[in-house]
């Protein structure tokens, strides 16, 4: 306390002093601002802004609940990057974010000098769609329930807003997988119940599993673990051989356009069928995916299509109806990065965005 006492008066000088600089510097400030503005009107003769009061108390409520952030640095006040306002009378730096110019109110819904958005959909597509034409993702967004976005639809011809106006779901289908496998196949005995009636005793096994599984299984009747399998016919054939007779009897498993012989005695009696199934699905669009293998059939687009083959890295399937074969691969790298919007959350094609190094003019930042 008797510090105080003795040295109250240095310290209220010091306080005053302070508060006497601020004012000063606050004065410079906004002398500096009216000035920029009367520049600005000054070179460009009376503009009609054509302000109403509700576009205003926007803008102000804006500035008043986001002021714009300045930080410290190197002893002196950075400002983050701004845009000129599109205004053309009155190109005033504002935030980049900004909807209405804080000085003229004029809206910011173009871009400066009519320069477009740099991206595919036209701005007044979008514009029509209620979407943003300068935000990125705009055109990767789908607004009518099909599963395509804008962007799809508008380049191959078809309207983004009209859920039953959609590209083929036949030109987006991709190849997700092909596996190849071996199933082994065992005769191990024949039973006759009634002519030309027979009764085969198999057992099979997938190369994903160490056990076999085994049935009796009626020639004509599928089997398998999705009925893949057919036991197709059962041949008796007895020949002579060196004045004895060989039973070359034999059993024929298929599945697809695969088959296998398997003979009732000697070595013949194990045999393999090795296939290829895939599983195919719609690399864009709505969800739809399905495993299938050959000569099976699958719907899409309410149209029947017959696989034909299975290649290592690509199916070939016919429309039921048709000649002509579409062979389907794998979707490429391109085309899953065009299905999905640049990460960035910087406005698009915006040449008005000025960076502070770049564009600083103290007359025309708004505070």
């Amino acid at each position: 306390m008797g510090f105080l006492k003795q040295h109250v008066e240095k310290v209220l000088f010091l306080v005053l002093a302070v508060a006497l600089g601020a004012s000063i510097l606050l004065a410079l400030t906004l002398q500096s601002d009216f000035a920029g503005v009367e520049s600005v009107r000054a070179g460009s003769g009376n503009v009609d802004i054509g302000l109403d009061f509700e576009k205003y108390d926007r803008v102000l409520n804006r500035l008043i609940e986001q002021p714009p952030s300045t930080e410290l640095a190197m002893g002196v006040f950075t400002l983050p990057p701004r845009r000129r306002s599109i205004n053309p009378d009155a190109p005033i730096l504002i935030p980049i974010d900004a909807e209405f110019c804080p000085y003229t109110g004029y809206e910011q819904t173009e871009t400066t000098n009519g320069t477009p958005c740099v991206g595919v959909v036209p701005d007044d597509v979008l514009r029509r769609l209620d979407l943003d034409p300068c935000d990125i993702a705009s055109e990767f967004r789908v607004v009518d329930g099909t599963g395509f976005t804008v962007r799809e639809q508008y380049l191959r011809g078809h309207d983004p807003s009209d859920p039953n106006d959609y590209p083929p779901h036949i030109e987006f289908l991709r190849v997700e997988e092909i596996q190849s496998r071996s199933v082994t196949f065992e005769l191990r005995g024949i039973a006759q119940p009634a002519a030309g009636v027979y009764m085969l005793q198999l057992r099979w096994r997938y190369p994903d599993s160490e056990r076999w599984e085994s049935g009796f299984v009626r020639t004509g009747n599928t089997f398998g673990r999705n009925d893949e399998f057919t036991a197709v016919s059962f041949t008796e054939n007895r020949v002579l051989e060196e004045n004895r007779y060989v039973d070359r009897s034999y059993a024929v498993i298929r599945t697809g356009r695969h088959e296998v012989r398997l003979m009732r005695e000697g070595d013949g009696r194990t045999g393999q069928i090795s296939e290829r199934s895939a599983r195919l699905h719609l690399y864009t669009g709505p969800e739809w995916s399905e495993s299938v293998r050959v000569d099976q059939t699958f719907d899409l687009d309410n149209k029947t299509y017959n696989v034909v083959d299975i290649h290592s890295d690509s199916v070939v399937i016919r429309e039921e109806g048709s000649e002509e074969t579409l062979t389907i691969r794998r979707a490429t790298s391109r085309e899953l990065e065009e299905t999905e919007p640049p990460e960035t959350e910087t406005r698009r094609g915006d040449p008005s965005i000025i960076d502070d190094e770049l564009g600083f003019d103290p007359l025309m930042i708004p505070f």
